[in-house]
């Protein structure tokens, strides 16, 4: 006999061979999804494969379990007949096959079998299993279970807030995943003049292909018109991929649930009016029905959007469209954090209202459970840790103020503005900065720039969707953090906490911009 009687059979061999010791049959049973009886049936048929094979024999104790016996030319002639049947084995690292499971896992309308995934992955179901219990203790973070059917599959069950949080992570795994590798599948159906990231585009086409992301873009930018402020580019593409998740998820007919009085709370918040605007008019472009509690829970997720300041907004009439409790907020987080640093800030203006905004949504992100990711965060503690310190030292705060607590994540976004205040400076050339992530980490980008120039002026900050409109004369180059696919004028992309590559990058351009003015006057 030339090959294993059949593929479970396969798996069992291989399970006995890795097992450290005695193993049950239950065991392999629950490995392989299959019945008891099923298992002793195929023990008997890799029985009779080994005698006929001279390779070895299965041991049975009663009490204690079976293992195998096999000498090492047995297990060589396994192993031989195991890489001849074998299929081709896809390059993946551990950590990228359990997220390609998390992710059929999550996509999943119903069950999945570990076979499927096994022939997916072409891997053993062995393999898969021991990636399950992984993936179990991290759904355990969302109070999620992976729950087994025997003989029909396997599905992920738990509260519906918290799978779209489970899945809102994942998104952002795999956009922080294919940034870093600089892949992107899917381009030529990509929206290149759209707000939402290329990598997001891509990442929502594969797992969510029913859901037409434009028509949520083309949403969201009207309701930009219809009010007095705009979402910062990074809030926006946060806001398209959680309305995406939940339309996926309503039309699957997998809706949140929202007790009485949490709703009857967010009915009297200003920003709901957009919420239902917004879901009427998904509703009337995608033919779906939203019930009233998806609306609230878009509405969370808008409350606790990140809004841009804009540059000549005048400073009184923004503070006077925020809460009092989070001004008082800002002024002892300033206060604090001033005394930690040895540093009156007291008279930054900027540094008021900057941090105002930001807290506003701030504290509702925290109070409905949205978690913001800061890309920066450990930049920010190994380049500022006094101010990183200072700002964590503030946390007390939140809780005295409105009885929540706060994430490194939240705290970050906190330094970057303490962290631009402590820096703020004076400067002079023309520069045009360009940022998604919002006014406080634009300032930090422009703060940053006067450890290495004496003379760049910076005209303006602004995000992507302004840029387009900006006066090319007003400016000599653009300094971004953010892609740019069209531009007149150099382009330096740089890290929010502009790297010494990005300073020799952005010398360069100077450089070759005072070579051009000096050549103009001959």
């Amino acid at each position: 006999m030339n090959s294993v009687p059949n593929e479970r059979c396969r798996e069992i061999i291989e399970i006995l061979i890795n097992s450290e010791g005695p193993i049950i049959i239950d065991e392999i049973a629950h490995i392989l999804n299959v019945s008891n009886k099923t298992v002793r049936n195929d023990l008997k048929t890799i029985d009779e494969f080994m005698e006929k094979n001279n390779i070895g024999k299965i041991i049975k104790k009663p009490r204690v379990g079976i293992w195998i016996e096999i000498s090492s030319k047995g297990k060589c002639f396994l192993d031989d007949l195991f890489a001849a049947n074998t299929k081709y084995i896809q390059p993946f690292s551990v950590e990228k096959r359990r997220l390609y499971i998390t992710k059929r896992l999550l996509k999943a309308n119903g069950v999945i079998t570990a076979k499927q995934l096994a022939e997916e992955l072409f891997i053993s179901r062995v393999t898969i299993h021991k990636d399950l219990k992984e993936i179990e203790r991290l759904l355990e973070k969302y109070d999620l279970k992976l729950v087994r059917k025997q003989g029909k599959g396997m599905e992920i069950r738990g509260n519906e807030i918290k799978y779209r949080k489970a899945m809102s992570d994942l998104l952002a795994i795999l956009n922080n995943d294919s940034q870093e590798s600089g892949t992107i599948s899917s381009t030529n159906t990509l929206h290149f003049n759209s707000r939402i990231t290329y990598e997001s585009q891509a990442i929502l086409k594969e797992l969510l292909p029913d859901v037409d992301i434009p028509v949520i873009e083309d949403i969201l930018n009207k309701a930009e018109n219809k009010m007095f402020f705009l979402f910062t580019d990074e809030s926006f593409n946060s806001l398209a991929v959680h309305i995406a998740i939940s339309i996926n998820r309503i039309v699957t007919n997998m809706s949140v649930q929202m007790e009485n009085n949490i709703l009857e709370n967010l009915k009297k918040h200003k920003k709901y009016a957009l919420s239902r605007w917004i879901c009427k008019k998904l509703e009337d472009e995608l033919c779906i029905s939203i019930p009233e509690s998806e609306v609230a829970y878009v509405s969370t997720h808008i409350i606790g959007s990140k809004i841009r300041q804009r540059l000549d907004e005048d400073n009184d009439k923004i503070l006077d469209n925020i809460e009092p409790e989070i001004i008082i907020l800002a002024n002892e987080i300033i206060n604090l954090a001033g005394n930690v640093l040895s540093v009156d800030f007291s008279n930054d203006e900027k540094l008021l209202v900057g941090l105002s905004l930001h807290l506003q949504p701030t504290i509702y992100r925290l109070k409905y459970g949205h978690s913001i990711r800061n890309p920066l965060l450990e930049d920010i503690k190994k380049n500022y840790p006094s101010v990183f310190g200072a700002s964590w030292a503030t946390s007390i705060l939140f809780e005295k103020h409105f009885d929540v607590k706060v994430n490194e994540e939240e705290i970050g976004y906190i330094a970057i503005h303490i962290g631009a205040a402590l820096e703020r400076n004076r400067h002079s050339v023309r520069a045009l900065i360009v940022c998604g992530s919002g006014i406080g980490t634009a300032h930090l980008v422009a703060i940053r720039l006067k450890r290495a120039f004496n003379d760049i002026e910076i005209v303006d900050i602004t995000n992507i969707q302004e840029y387009k409109n900006k006066d090319e004369k007003s400016y000599d180059f653009v300094i971004t953090t953010v892609p740019i696919l069209e531009s007149k004028k150099p382009v330096v992309r740089v890290r929010p906490l502009v790297s010494d590559r990005d300073i020799d990058e952005i010398k360069a351009i100077i450089n070759n911009i005072d070579a051009l003015r000096e050549s103009s006057k001959k």
